[in-house]
């Protein structure tokens, strides 16, 4: 039997800027050709949200093959595979924002830590690409946020955050329904999510592979097999990526000496 070739998949972490929750991805510089040859699958260690400004192409999520053009808003969460490709005519223009939706209710939320991990986790359930009219709430607000992004005006920090808190409220109800949506039915990566957390949350810990498996609630030989499947790499390969990744973040971040990182 002909072995189906994998195809590869990139994780992208991204520093969060120093006491905030979202930072933006604006301008010019996003005008381009999105794929061309590459079939890489990618993911982020924030959740993504993106409108189209213009141009035309697919939005490659989980799989599923999803036509977008101008005006239209994606909503992709944390760890959501996924790739841009343009159209034919080769130019689109993308803006992003990126919220690390866990800090964020941990910080709303600060006295129920239950509350903040129940509404994260509802932000997580579904993956969206909507036209603005679908989501015109959602679209006017990611909009203000991109505003507030661009121009950074006094007090700018504090009035994203509560533009920020009224879209992840939205997003959390609007998902309420998530299995109903065919973008936001996340097949396989759906299987291994809660270790994708855990492992953010205790990867400074030493750790064995058979306790990760049970938070999925899986033998560990069918994790191991569903977690390859899904990120076409190990469960230690992505532990020790992480771990280098946060490593680098304290050296880019803090005045902390290598020894102690």
């Amino acid at each position: 039997m002909v072995k189906k070739p994998q195809i590869p998949v990139q994780f992208r972490y991204y520093d969060m800027p120093p006491n905030r929750f979202v930072f933006a991805l604006l301008g010019e510089s996003w005008r381009r050709n999105y794929g061309g040859d590459i079939s890489e699958l990618h993911f982020h260690n924030f959740l993504e949200i993106g409108i189209c400004r213009e141009g035309g192409g697919t939005l490659v999520i989980e799989g599923q093959n999803l036509p977008y053009h101008d005006n239209m808003l994606s909503v992709l969460p944390q760890n959501t595979l996924h790739t841009t490709n343009s159209g034919e005519q080769g130019i689109c223009f993308w803006e992003y924002l990126f919220v690390d939706v866990e800090g964020f209710f941990r910080t709303y939320y600060r006295d129920d830590v239950r509350k903040a991990e129940h509404m994260a986790a509802n932000v997580a359930k579904a993956a969206w690409l909507l036209t603005g009219e679908e989501a015109l709430p959602l679209y006017r607000l990611v909009e203000a946020i991109m505003e507030e992004e661009r121009d950074r005006k006094h007090n700018s920090s504090e009035v994203t955050n509560g533009i920020l808190c009224a879209l992840l409220l939205l997003i959390a109800r609007k998902n309420v329904g998530a299995s109903d949506v065919p973008a936001g039915n996340y097949s396989k990566m759906r299987r291994i999510m809660d270790a994708l957390r855990y492992l953010e949350l205790h990867y400074q810990n030493e750790m064995a592979i058979e306790t990760i498996a049970s938070v999925c609630h899986m033998s560990e030989t069918h994790f191991r097999r569903q977690f390859r499947a899904c990120m076409h790499m190990t469960p230690l390969a992505y532990l020790n990526f992480l771990r280098v990744e946060k490593a680098c973040e304290l050296l880019r971040r803090t005045d902390y000496s290598l020894e102690l990182i």
